[in-house]
């Protein structure tokens, strides 16, 4: 009985996700502090990442201007990327949120590991709602970060480092 509870909350929680992918995203935008921003995604991802045995550090470049941003919805996606670096780690690895600025007044996010890196069969999937390699997943947490950072006129690009990880 207690499987059956437990897996009838896993199917709600995934409905909930893929209802709330699917509708407007509204923001409230307001000045932010990139280091208050990068801050709040630390914490949002702290609980997987030390799970993992991962270490999660940020960096704020000199310079950076205050963000115009949605600060609940700028940790959401920040979260969701730093999770996903934290998970493809290995155990002790560290992964890097940082900003620094981008010319005209804006400012760019960047979470980077030293992971697996991508699979190059995998490099055009990554970011599609539904693709996952995680057993469990359910791809969506890129697509959301995505939607977020398009929302606030940004962008999102996944890469594969020299040596390993990704940015």
């Amino acid at each position: 009985m207690e499987a059956i509870l437990r897996a009838a909350q896993q199917l709600r929680e995934r409905l909930e996700q893929l209802v709330e992918f699917t509708r407007p995203l509204p923001l409230r935008k307001r000045p932010l502090e990139a280091e208050a921003a990068l801050t709040r995604a630390v914490q949002g991802a702290e609980a997987a990442a030390k799970a993992k045995g991962v270490r999660l550090e940020r960096s704020v470049a000199e310079g950076t201007p205050a963000l115009d941003a949605d600060p609940d919805r700028l940790q959401e996606a920040l979260s969701h990327v730093g999770v996903n670096a934290g998970e493809a780690s290995p155990r002790g690895g560290t992964v890097t949120l940082r900003a620094e600025p981008a010319g005209a007044g804006q400012a760019r996010l960047t979470v980077s590991d030293r992971g697996t890196g991508i699979a190059p069969e995998h490099a055009k999937e990554v970011g599609r709602p539904f693709f996952t390699t995680k057993a469990g997943g359910v791809g969506l947490g890129l697509p959301t970060a995505r939607r977020v950072a398009t929302a606030h006129g940004g962008t999102l690009t996944v890469t594969g480092r020299d040596g390993g990880g990704a940015e």
